[in-house]
């Protein structure tokens, strides 16, 4: 019985190493009228050696948002905490976040001070997926990031 299951074990194994696949997504943005604008990898890892904490984080770390070069976070994908950092400027501060599921469910909401800088925001308790963080600016303008929860 061995001899007859050890091809089949052996071609279970050879297949699993060699056409394994990384662990990504791929990310795209549109325009207003729904055309594609451009395509982004994103590979996922499931170390949690690359996590940094709040102090650790270094401006080389943090990505630049698409959507403003006013808005910094890291890391995407998410595994914890979320750092996010923005730029005030005069007629334009954020008074509050809110995060949304992939649904569009509001999952928390909370005011900024003016004097705030930057947040930390716990996807902890959150399921893996897709998330909207949006910032709402003073003047009434919104900004959205896309955060993967890993």
């Amino acid at each position: 019985m061995i001899k007859t299951n050890l091809p089949i074990l052996f071609f279970v194994i050879f297949s699993s190493i060699c056409f394994r696949q990384p662990e990504g997504t791929v990310r795209f943005t549109y325009d207003v009228a729904g055309n594609q604008t451009s395509r982004f990898y994103i590979l996922i890892s499931n170390k949690l050696s690359n996590a940094k904490t709040v102090d650790d984080i270094v401006d080389a770390d943090l990505f630049k948002s698409d959507i403003s070069d006013k808005i910094k976070y890291y890391p995407n994908p998410v595994k914890e905490d979320l750092y996010i950092q923005w730029i005030n400027q005069e007629d334009k501060v954020v008074e509050s976040i809110t995060i949304y599921n992939s649904g569009g469910q509001q999952l928390l909401n909370f005011k900024v001070s003016e004097s705030e800088r930057n947040t930390t925001v716990n996807f902890q308790n959150y399921p893996s997926g897709f998330f909207s963080v949006e910032l709402l600016y003073s003047n009434g303008e919104r900004k959205n990031l896309k955060v993967i929860k890993n």
